[in-house]
């Protein structure tokens, strides 16, 4: 018999990213994940972001000391510096795996800036 078993850390996931946003300029969007040692986040086209500018990351709800392998939430940062529509694009891969805009599970966030 194979028993599969995980740290918890007890806390169910708020938060919780929307498909579309509709921000000013001047306002901080955070993007939610939540991973750990057996993944990596992937956000393939930061670079080719036009009306968004990145501001790093922030660790929302950390795994706990005692439990190795337990996820983390963080949340990227956005600052919206002009009037426009971005998508943001991304993906929890496993290491060493490629992250690049050809992945087939990107999930899409819509940002509009007014």
């Amino acid at each position: 018999m194979i028993i599969f078993s995980s740290c918890q850390n007890g806390k169910e996931n708020t938060f919780i990213n929307k498909s579309h946003y509709t921000v000013e300029i001047g306002d901080t969007l955070q993007i939610y994940y939540s991973t750990n040692s057996c993944c990596q986040y992937c956000q393939p086209n930061a670079s080719q972001l036009k009306h968004l500018r990145y501001a790093g990351s922030k660790i929302i709800e950390a795994a706990p000391k005692d439990c190795s392998g337990c996820s983390q939430t963080s949340a990227l940062l956005f600052i919206a510096k002009s009037k426009g529509i971005d998508t943001i694009k991304d993906a929890i891969i496993p290491p060493l795996a490629p992250c690049s805009d050809t992945l087939k599970d990107l999930v899409n966030y819509i940002i509009n800036i007014k």
